[in-house]
């Protein structure tokens, strides 16, 4: 009988310590772009949200951690298109389009597209190396080594997404990776 309150009281211990490691996130935070759109996503409070890069889309939400240089999240919706719409097979090919891009500009990049399954938002990614990231970054945006890029489907809307960080923030981009699959549209 002994084994098996011992057995409980390891099985309360990892509990406990799975739902601590989730209590890290406070809370659902409302993010409101440039265009009005608003968005709610699990939320650490050391997050800062940011302006997104220069040459972003209007309607794009950047975030990142205390240290912008360490990691970063940027999500942009496409362009209203006729063609341009959020189904499986568009997913694919600006998956498929961004990673030849990519690779182009002397990255490299896995040749798996992942899919990324979130709460309301659906879609593809692939992971990018760059062993020079200062040589590849144009203007003043700040270089980083890896990253996640991909498009998904958020209220059969295209969204294209990157998440990239610096040696020592790759935990901190997968945490905030975990939290962009609880993003939804308002």
């Amino acid at each position: 009988m002994r084994s098996i309150y011992r057995n409980l009281a390891g099985v309360t211990l990892a509990a406990s310590l799975i739902f601590g490691a989730a209590a890290t996130f406070a809370a659902d935070k409302k993010l409101t772009t440039d265009t009005g759109d608003a968005y709610l996503i699990r939320w650490q409070e050391s997050w800062i949200v940011d302006k997104p890069p220069a040459d972003s889309p209007a309607g794009s939400v950047t975030f990142h951690g205390a240290d912008p240089k360490k990691w970063r999240v940027v999500v942009s919706p496409l362009p209203p298109h006729p063609t341009l719409t959020g189904d499986v097979g568009n997913l694919r090919i600006y998956v498929r389009n961004m990673a030849r891009a990519l690779e182009n500009g002397g990255l490299q990049v896995d040749t798996e597209q992942n899919s990324f399954d979130g709460l309301s938002a659906r879609g593809f990614y692939v992971k990018a190396h760059d062993s020079n990231p200062k040589a590849h970054v144009k203007g003043k945006d700040q270089p980083y080594a890896d990253g996640y890029t991909g498009a998904v489907s958020l209220d059969s809307k295209p969204y294209l997404f990157q998440i990239a960080w610096n040696p020592g923030g790759e935990a901190d981009a997968n945490a905030a990776f975990a939290a962009l699959k609880t993003i939804r549209k308002l």
